[in-house]
């Protein structure tokens, strides 16, 4: 309830090293700035979930999703 912007801080390792290819939050009818550019910075797209019927609530649900752009560049696995 108003922590998502310390919650992302406090998991800027993780979305360094191992990050969620999703990552689905609940905030204020107008996202704080500085949530989507922290979630721009780690590689991820963030859109606003519609309601059915577009109407806005206090609340809203937000997906970020982590561009393949952003993905490590790993070797090819050997075949065997």
């Amino acid at each position: 309830e108003g922590a998502e912007l310390r919650v992302l801080r406090g998991a800027a390792r993780l979305l360094q090293h191992d990050p969620p290819a999703a990552i689905v939050l609940e905030a204020g009818d107008r996202l704080d700035p500085e949530i989507r550019e922290l979630l721009h910075r780690a590689g991820y797209a963030v859109t606003h979930i519609p309601r059915p019927g577009g109407n806005l609530e206090d609340r809203e649900n937000y997906i970020s999703v982590r561009q393949k752009s952003s993905y490590p560049k790993q070797s090819p696995k050997p075949v065997r």
